[in-house]
């Protein structure tokens, strides 16, 4: 079943259960999939309160898995190992069989391998078990992504030996299993009449076969979700999977598409129609407002940065009598969050910053500010409450291995960081002791930077002498999480430049910054990524940084990838959606046309995907639907434009006064 943004699937997947009990079913034979707990928790409270408890159970995946692994292993089938939930144990597991790998075939790792090198290797691993990967030669996709990747099957060897499983492995090892052996897909196969997959777009190879075996010849398969938001690529999520290998898996396939959405009105719908009409790995279907709700699409653009509109669309939000706990700002990345930040806490709008710490406070950027308040002559961090963090985030770059207790040391308070270090490096070996000299050096020449000098260009010459970009170069694996920190500090250095901020004042704002973001605020506007949008919903929504190169990102991602993160991103609002984006005058000429498609992307400023959403044609005709006018008499539009709308009226189920088609493409 496909079902758009904001089409009620939850709903749906409660009434087909509710109807299975009312026709007969053992609510033992119905087997119900989520992704993770929350969902899986909030879907268990709608069945409670519609079947009481005739409900049947609701599992994870990884739930559900754990319950394969415990019936293969209580028959003796499969090795009880020990489930770790530990993250620094999960790290420690990494780092060993690193360590061991590398120490195999006489090479030193390519990274340091701390905290962030070992998730991300770990990360990698799941991806890899989710695909179902096995053997002894690590694909090249994997690989190309990180390279620590090719100790797959060295981490394997491990895990067996040490007896421990992952949570991956709650599904990959019986799906490995039944795979191998029929007997094993026999024993797990035909418990279940129906089984029913929430989000199915988020699903990857292991969940899929999972799927397959639990279902065997008896049970009647639902599958729910929507392929235009497929956006978690980098786990596995694949389009395909709802577009063609669901057939594949399961012949005679029926599908039904919940078209119509009760989140937004027409304007939205169409807006977010044309877009995504773009991508070509999709189901063909429409999103269809069947609603009376008149959402407002406004598109504005600036020229100094989306930091004082976005504070101008909230207070004029606030003006209208509505809450800023209603409002959320959605970034395609945390670092370019930073201006609207800064914008919103000069205004006195108080935010909480969802899924990353706010930008002040970031790893990163408590290092540099650490530097900044030894600007004139301080010998120690003197801040009340990010002292510590500073001090520690300062000796990460580059890493001086510290053992525990002097770095306990050198981040207590009042302590002086030069003198201490100094006396640390006497007696070390001459590698360390350079090291350690070279931190004084750089201490010292922050110590002796004017607090009126310009704020960025110190910052440069302080990722200079710490070799930050470096470092941050080899503290992942992963070379999209390099690059999203790195763009950060750019984001950084480009807000410090465009304000001409003095050190003293820079640091003044950065700590302002910190302290509002942890006030107990009871209005705040949040701030969160597109990504952890999906599935929620606000009545103002912003999307701040519709710039092309930073959303689309234009590095490494795939574009079809990009726009549906960009359809999410618009279809979370309901009464307002804010599109911000750099003035762009061909973007006005082209919208006015009633273009699709974009222009040359090397020539545009504006996000490809503000070209490709027909923006004026949309809230034209959004408009003219909802005062029962012509929807397309007097419009111009390519017939691309025309052809989406006239489809759009065709399959609407809202009633539109007559227009005839003729009439239609004569205006066009």
């Amino acid at each position: 079943m496909g079902a758009v943004a904001g089409s009620g699937k939850s709903a749906t997947l409660v009434e087909r259960i509710a109807h299975l009990i009312a026709a007969g079913c053992n609510r033992k034979a119905i087997l119900v999939l989520m992704f993770n707990k929350s969902a899986s928790d909030e879907f268990k409270s709608r069945l409670a309160k519609r079947l009481g408890s005739n409900a049947p159970d609701v599992f994870t995946f990884h739930g559900f898995g754990q319950r394969l692994c415990s019936i293969l292993s209580q028959g003796g089938l499969i090795p009880n190992y020990r489930l770790v939930t530990n993250t620094s144990e999960a790290r420690e597991f990494a780092r060993a069989t690193l360590q061991g790998y590398y120490g195999d075939i006489g090479e030193d790792p390519p990274f340091k391998l701390e905290a962030e090198v070992l998730d991300d290797f770990l990360s990698g691993i799941d991806v890899l078990k989710g695909s179902l990967h096995q053997g002894e030669v690590v694909p090249s996709w994997a690989t190309k992504q990180n390279p620590l990747l090719e100790a797959f099957p060295a981490f394997e060897r491990y895990r067996h030996r040490r007896g421990v499983r992952f949570f991956s492995d709650l599904i990959y090892d019986p799906v490995i299993l039944a795979r191998e052996e029929r007997f094993i897909q026999d024993l797990l196969s035909d418990k279940f009449d129906h089984v029913l997959v929430d989000e199915f777009q988020d699903i990857n190879d292991a969940q899929m076969e999972m799927v397959r075996i639990v279902t065997g010849s008896r049970a009647a398969v639902m599958a729910v979700g929507d392929d235009d938001q497929t956006i978690y690529g980098w786990r596995g999520a694949r389009p395909e999977f709802m577009v063609s290998l669901f057939e594949k898996q399961f012949p005679d396939v029926k599908r039904y598409t919940l078209s119509n959405t009760f989140r937004y009105g027409h304007s939205l719908s169409i807006l977010a129609n044309a877009c995504i009409s773009n991508n070509s790995s999709r189901t063909d279907k429409l999103c269809l407002s069947y609603t009376n709700r008149q959402t407002e699409v406004c598109v504005r653009m600036h020229t100094h940065g989306a930091g004082s509109v976005v504070v101008e669309e909230v207070q004029e939000w606030v003006k209208a009598g509505r809450s800023v706990q209603d409002v959320a700002v959605l970034v395609r990345e945390y670092g370019n969050a930073i201006g609207v930040e800064v914008a919103l806490h000069r205004a006195g709008i108080n935010t909480r910053v969802v899924g990353a710490p706010c930008f002040a406070d970031n790893p990163d950027v408590l290092a540099l500010r650490g530097y900044l308040a030894l600007a004139g002559g301080m010998q120690h961090i003197t801040h009340e409450r990010s002292g510590s963090a500073m001090v520690h985030a300062m000796l990460q770059f580059p890493t001086l291995y510290l053992n525990r207790s002097e770095l306990a040391h050198l981040q207590s308070p009042g302590v002086s960081l030069c003198a201490s270090l100094r006396r640390l490096s006497e007696g070390s070996k001459p590698w360390l002791a350079r090291l350690r000299d070279e931190a004084c050096d750089t201490l010292d020449w922050a110590s002796r930077q004017k607090p009126d000098s310009k704020a960025s260009t110190c910052m440069r010459e302080l990722l200079r002498r710490t070799k930050m970009i470096e470092c941050i170069s080899k503290s992942h694996a992963r070379k999209d999480r390099i690059g999203e920190r790195i763009r950060l500090l750019g984001q950084l250095l480009e807000y410090a430049e465009e304000g001409q901020h003095t050190i003293a004042s820079f640091r003044a704002l950065l700590d302002d910054v910190s302290a509002r973001s942890t006030a107990d605020a009871a209005e705040a506007v949040l701030i969160t990524s597109v990504h952890r949008s999906k599935g929620l919903e606000w009545d103002c929504v912003i999307l701040p940084d519709l710039v092309e190169g930073s959303f689309p990102l234009t590095t490494g991602t795939p574009i079809e990838d990009e726009r549906r993160l960009y359809y999410v991103g618009t279809t979370r609002a309901r009464d307002r959606l804010i599109l911000v984006s750099p003035v762009d005058r061909q973007l006005v000429e082209w919208s006015q046309a009633g273009n699709t498609g974009h222009p040359s992307a090397t020539d545009i400023k504006a996000s490809r995907f503000l070209y490709e959403s027909n923006l004026i044609l949309a809230s034209e005709v959004g408009r003219r639907l909802n005062e029962g006018l012509a929807p397309l008499d007097g419009l111009c539009a390519d017939e691309r434009a025309a052809a989406l709308i006239m489809r759009y009226l065709g399959q609407s189920a809202q009633k539109h006064a007559p227009f005839s088609s003729a009439s239609s493409a004569a205006a066009v």
